[in-house]
């Protein structure tokens, strides 16, 4: 009996559409307070700069705009049917340090 009323519940959580976004795309966000990123973004450390690239990215994400560009890149790689995995994966690579190297390197991302 308990079996049978364990698998009916994850049968019904199963159907029930989701109407929440993917954490994927909702967990772009400032991690250091909005008055320190908006100082590191008044000096230019927004930019492009080897030694603060990564740290940047991670901390300031939202206020150096990287968040829209990030989110553009993920939506157009579910649209054309990519795993939560997949794209999950690309996204932690995109707040990488890596993705200055590939940039330079000339492969599109």
């Amino acid at each position: 009996m308990i079996f049978r009323l364990i698998c009916t519940l994850v049968l019904v959580n199963a159907l029930i559409p989701t109407t929440r976004k993917p954490r994927i795309f909702r967990t772009c966000k400032d991690r250091y307070p909005e008055a320190r990123c908006l100082k590191h973004k008044e000096v230019g450390d927004c930019e492009y700069k080897e030694s603060w690239q990564y740290l940047i990215k991670k901390m300031c994400a939202k206020t150096c705009g990287f968040c829209k560009k990030i989110r553009a890149k993920l939506r157009y790689l579910k649209s054309k049917g990519f795993s939560n995995n997949a794209i999950r994966a690309l996204r932690n690579l995109l707040l990488s340090s890596n993705i200055s190297r590939l940039s330079r390197d000339g492969i599109a991302v």
